[in-house]
């Protein structure tokens, strides 16, 4: 067997660099729909209106940035964790893992009985047929909203009756740029695996920057860690290490 098959392999920990290119377009997306919101209050309405859907389709666009950005950080995240969460070399197949849908990928490190990370689930699936997979291929939908069909004597008419509810999930809500709710909701995800207590030490680590080992002999390591409940010693004692030799420093 291969040594990825055995399990003896690292993963480059690209944490960092995906997060902070989610970061970065969610404050874009932030920046514009303030500038959106304040445009659309001034005394010159016609100029201030045309600035304020200007502002609000810039803002849109940086949102399915940031969610594009925030699916790529998640199944990154998922595979480091495999790490840490009963990592089998010979039932989970990292190589096959690492392609799996991240819905696929979700249900095997997080426990859908409990109430959170279902909760979150169901809204992630929302969110990514709403707004990522729509835009990831084409913009073509499965509700038949980007076909129109004829209606004998009224003309053409899509395929999708209209939602008039004015929620944000409409077209017209979703193009003028959202409320932004949903990055708060994204972001209290990623604090709750910080804080849970079974992802505290894998989080503690792969923040720290530090490249998940799934070799059996880390992995216990890795273990004894959880059992401890904190890993920060562990984390800047390696990176002083890596640091050394880096620098030849001895």
């Amino acid at each position: 067997a291969s040594e990825i098959e055995k399990g003896n392999i690292i993963i480059i920990n690209q944490y960092k660099e995906l997060f902070d290119m989610y970061t970065f377009f969610k404050q874009q997306a932030g920046r514009k729909r303030k500038f959106r919101d304040i445009k659309t209050k001034g005394k010159d309405f016609t100029k201030s209106w045309n600035q304020g859907i200007k502002a609000g389709r810039e803002s849109f666009y940086f949102e399915q940035a940031a969610y594009f950005a925030f699916f790529g950080l998640l199944e990154h995240l998922l595979v480091l964790l495999l790490a840490f969460r009963d990592f089998n070399p010979k039932s989970d197949a990292l190589k096959r893992f690492i392609f799996l849908k991240w819905s696929e990928k979700y249900k095997r490190i997080f426990d859908l009985s409990d109430k959170q990370f279902n909760e979150y689930y169901i809204f992630l699936t929302n969110l990514s047929r709403q707004n990522r997979n729509l835009y990831a291929h084409g913009k073509f939908s499965k509700d038949n909203s980007s076909v129109l069909v004829y209606l004998a004597g009224t003309g053409l008419i899509c395929a999708k009756p209209s939602n008039f509810n004015g929620g944000e999930d409409t077209p017209l809500f979703r193009w003028l740029g959202g409320s932004g709710e949903s990055f708060q909701k994204l972001d209290n995800f990623l604090q709750l695996i910080k804080e849970h207590s079974q992802y505290k030490v894998p989080m503690q680590i792969i923040c720290g920057g530090l490249n998940p080992d799934f070799s059996p002999k880390e992995r216990r390591r890795y273990g004894e860690l959880m059992r401890s409940g904190d890993a920060s010693e562990f984390v800047e004692h390696t990176n002083d290490l890596i640091d050394r030799q880096q620098n030849m420093d001895w």
